[in-house]
C-alpha cells in the first residue's frame, strides 16, 4: 500500500480535511496513514485489529491534498493512475509547485523558531550586551564570565548556575594540583573527587543539555565557560544551511569563537554565503568552510561581516582573487579527493592552486600557511617556494599527503630546499613543519638552514645510506661520530672511543659538516 489517487469506489468515504463525502467516481487522494489511536485497548476490540502499528489508508478531495497535503499529492502523481481523472494537469502542477513551496517556508520557519532559545531573558538587559562583547575579545575571561554569572542568575537563568559550577570546577582542579602516576602507569588527581564534586558535574551536564541547541546527530559542539566556543556541523543541503538562521541567534552561540561548516558543492551559493554573513556571530575567530572545488561565490561577504576572524580554513573550496581582511592571520588550504567507482582519483580542490588566488596584498596580516590533502607529492612545497607568499609567511605546515592504497609516503627530493632557499632569498622561515613524507637526514639537514624550527615527525626521518659520519644535536661536546654498522634499522656510531647504539630514524642524529 502507498499513496494512491483514484477514483471513489462508492460514496461512503469521507475527506479526511474538510469532513464532507466524497462522491462515488470523484477523483481522491488515497493517504497511507498511522493511526495513532490503534495501540489502545479501548480501540483494538471496536476495529479488530491484531497490529496495532499497521498503516491505514485515508481519503482526501483532490484540491483539498493539494492544499494541505502537497507532499502526499506529489508522492501519488509518481504512481500509476488514470491520467482522465486529472483533466488540467498543468494546472494542477502549477498549484501543487506552490503550494510546495508554501509548506518548505512554514518548515523552514519551525525549525528556526525550534532553535531559539526560550531560557534567555537577558538580552535586554543593558550591562549585558557590553559584557558579551568584551568576552569575545578575550574569550573565557574568569572575571567577566563571573560577572556575567552574576547578571544571569539575578534574572533566574539557569546559564547563571551553569557559569558558578564551572568556575567551581576549575578552582577545585588549580587546587588539586597536577596529576601523578600511579603503578599501573595510569594517571590519578592528587585528591579523589568527593560526592559533592560528583553532584556537581552531574547537574552541570544537565544544565548543558538544557541550554544546548538542537543539532544533527553528526554535529558537534564544545562549551566553554557558560556559552558554546566551537561548533562542527556536518554537510547540509543549501536549504538545510538556510534554515540554520536560528542557530545563530542561540544564546548559547553568542560568543562563538569556531565553526566548521560543510558546505553543498554546488558553483550558485550566493544566497548561503549572504545569509551566512548576516547571521553569523561577529565573536567568530576560526572559520573552517567547505564548498564547491570548481569555484563557487566569493567568500568576501563572509569575511567582511567577521571582524574578529584571525583563522580561515578552505576545505577544498577554491578561493577568489577578491579575498580582504585586515586581522586574519593563518590560511589553511585543504585539498579534497573523490574515488570513482573503478577506482581513479580525480584530484580536486589542490591547495597549491588556491595559492595562486589569494593575494598577499589584501591579506597583510597573514603569517601562516598550512596544506593538508595535496596531491602531487612533493609538488605543494615548490609551489609555495614560488609564489609570492613565501615573502612574507613566517610558519609554514605540510601535513597529510594525498596517498593511494598502495602508495608510499613521498619523499622529499633535495631540489625542494633549494627552491625554498631561493625563494626566501636570505631570510629564514620561523617554523617548517611537515608531517606524512619521508625525509632523508641530509634534506633534513639542509631544511635547519631554511627554518628557526623544523618539526618532522620521527618516523619521517630516514638514514641516507650516503651517510658516513653524523653528530649529535643534543650532545655537541661529543663532536663528530662515524657510522660503523648498520644492522635491523639500527647504527653504530664510534664517537671517539666509544660506540654509541641509536634506532637508523633518531631525529638528533645530522650529517656532519663536510661529509662526504
Amino acid at each position: 500500500m502507498s499513496h494512491d489517487i483514484e477514483a471513489a469506489k462508492s460514496g461512503r468515504s469521507t475527506c479526511a480535511t474538510c469532513g464532507t463525502k466524497i462522491d462515488k467516481g470523484e477523483t481522491r487522494v488515497a493517504e497511507l496513514y498511522q493511526d495513532t489511536n490503534f495501540g489502545r485497548p479501548q480501540y483494538e476490540r471496536y476495529r479488530g485489529r491484531t497490529d496495532a502499528r499497521d498503516p491505514i489508508q485515508r481519503f482526501h478531495h483532490l484540491a483539498c491534498a493539494v492544499d494541505k497535503h502537497p507532499a502526499v499529492v506529489a508522492t501519488a502523481l509518481k504512481r500509476p493512475h488514470d491520467a482522465s481523472l486529472i483533466p488540467d494537469r498543468v494546472a494542477l502542477d502549477k498549484q501543487l509547485a506552490a503550494a510546495l513551496e508554501e509548506e518548505r517556508k512554514a518548515r523552514v520557519a519551525a525549525a528556526t523558531a525550534k532553535l531559539n532559545n526560550p531560557v534567555e531573558s537577558a538580552a535586554s538587559d543593558p550591562n549585558l550586551d557590553p559584557l558579551l562583547a568584551q568576552l569575545a575579545d578575550t574569550p573565557d575571561d574568569p572575571e567577566v564570565v563571573a560577572i556575567l554569572g552574576d547578571l544571569y542568575q539575578q534574572r533566574s537563568d539557569p546559564r547563571g548556575e551553569l557559569i558558578v559550577l564551572q568556575l567551581a570546577q576549575r578552582t577545585a582542579r588549580r587546587d588539586r594540583g597536577p596529576e601523578v602516576a600511579n603503578p599501573r602507569g595510569r594517571t590519578r588527581t592528587a585528591e579523589v573527587e568527593d560526592p559533592t564534586s560528583k553532584d556537581q558535574v552531574q547537574r552541570r551536564d544537565q544544565l548543558i543539555a538544557h541550554l544546548s541547541p538542537r543539532l544533527d546527530p553528526t554535529d558537534r559542539s564544545t562549551w566553554g565557560l557558560g556559552f558554546i566556543r566551537r561548533l562542527e556541523l556536518g554537510a547540509r543541503t543549501s536549504s538545510r544551511v538556510l534554515e540554520l538562521s536560528g542557530l545563530w541567534t542561540h544564546a548559547s552561540v553568542r560568543v562563538l569563537a569556531e565553526l566548521r561548516l560543510e558546505l553543498p558543492q554546488v558553483a550558485e551559493d550566493g544566497d548561503v554565503i549572504a545569509s551566512l554573513a548576516s547571521g553569523l556571530p561577529r565573536s567568530l575567530r576560526v572559520l573552517e568552510i567547505g564548498g564547491s572545488p570548481h569555484g563557487g561565490a566569493s567568500l568576501q561577504p563572509l569575511l567582511a561581516a567577521l571582524p574578529r576572524l584571525a583563522e580561515l580554513t578552505l576545505l577544498g573550496r577554491l578561493p577568489d582573487a577578491s579575498l580582504e581582511h585586515p586581522t586574519l592571520a593563518r590560511i589553511g588550504l585543504h585539498g579534497l579527493t573523490r574515488v570513482g567507482s573503478t577506482g581513479y582519483v580525480d584530484h580536486v580542490g589542490v591547495p597549491y592552486a588556491a595559492l595562486a588566488r589569494l593575494r598577499p596584498e589584501l591579506l597583510p596580516g597573514v603569517r601562516e600557511l598550512a596544506f593538508r590533502r595535496w596531491a602531487g607529492r612533493d609538488a605543494v612545497v615548490t609551489e609555495l617556494a614560488r609564489s609570492r607568499w613565501i615573502s612574507v609567511v613566517e610558519s609554514a605546515r605540510f601535513d597529510e599527503p594525498h596517498l593511494l592504497a598502495d602508495d608510499q609516503p613521498p619523499t622529499l627530493p633535495p631540489t625542494v630546499v633549494d627552491a625554498l632557499r631561493d625563494g626566501l632569498a636570505g631570510r629564514k622561515l620561523r617554523r617548517l613543519e611537515l608531517a606524512g613524507m619521508t625525509i632523508a637526514l641530509p634534506v633534513r639537514a639542509a631544511l635547519t638552514a631554511v627554518c628557526d624550527e623544523l618539526v618532522c615527525p620521527t618516523t619521517a626521518v630516514v638514514l641516507d645510506a650516503n651517510t658516513t659520519h653524523v653528530t649529535h644535536a643534543n650532545k655537541p661536546e661529543w663532536g663528530r661520530g662515524k657510522i660503523v654498522k648498520r644492522h635491523d634499522g639500527k647504527l653504530e656510531v664510534k664517537f671517539g672511543k666509544d660506540v654509541k647504539v641509536f634506532k637508523a630514524d633518531a631525529p638528533f642524529l645530522v650529517p656532519a659538516p663536510g661529509d662526504d
